[in-house]
């Protein structure tokens, strides 16, 4: 009896212990890291939605006007003159701000918002993350086509169209996606933070 109250009595030995720390540390070693990159994925997603309505400004200007103003949007406070009347973006912990880059100078320029990450977090300050949606006409350009993630046509001024460029001012606009190449960090770094359709390595030349 006195053997088994004994038995009942025993408690962890310090190799026991060690064990329990060493599968503790090893799985906070890859839980921290994964939970980072999801959080900055989760980021990068709420800006692409806060840039909804600079979408929006280009696309109504366009279709009421059939070319862009001569300004573009600096990303923060009130619009230019000759710009996007009404829009004004407000910066956010996680978005500095949300430019719109006019292109259409030629058939070969593509107008983009561009998405600017950093504010407060610190974490995307040192990334230097700025993404760009960007518009033009035609499908989306896959891998195999010269600049991938891009539309197929820029969305450009008519007045502009350069003689010989192949290029195309009708139908609905649709919005590609890529990084700038003003990113602080490489291209393979960010791609993990990006959505799928962001991907696009030879795109990142704006």
């Amino acid at each position: 009896m006195k053997h088994v109250k004994h038995a009942l009595q025993r408690g962890f030995t310090l190799i026991e212990l060690m064990i329990v720390v060493a599968i503790i540390g090893i799985l906070a070693a890859i839980a921290i890291p994964a939970y980072q990159d999801y959080t900055i994925r989760a980021i990068v997603a709420e800006g692409i939605q806060l840039a909804a309505p600079a979408k929006a400004a280009m696309i109504d200007y366009w279709t009421e006007n059939g070319h862009l103003p001569a300004n573009g949007y600096p990303g923060v406070g009130p619009a230019l003159a000759d710009s996007y009347p009404g829009y004004e973006f407000v910066p956010t912990d996680n978005v500095m701000k949300i430019s719109i880059a006019q292109g259409g100078a030629t058939a070969v320029d593509y107008p983009s918002v561009r998405i600017h990450y950093g504010g407060k977090n610190s974490a995307l300050n040192k990334l230097g993350l700025v993404l760009l949606l960007v518009a033009g006409h035609g499908d989306i350009q896959s891998e195999l086509d010269p600049r991938p993630g891009f539309p197929q046509y820029p969305l450009v001024d008519p007045s502009k169209q350069q003689p010989g460029v192949s290029s195309y001012d009708g139908g609905s606009i649709v919005w590609g996606c890529a990084l700038s190449n003003g990113n602080k960090t490489p291209f393979s770094v960010l791609a993990k933070y990006l959505p799928s359709r962001c991907r696009n390595k030879g795109a990142a030349t704006l």
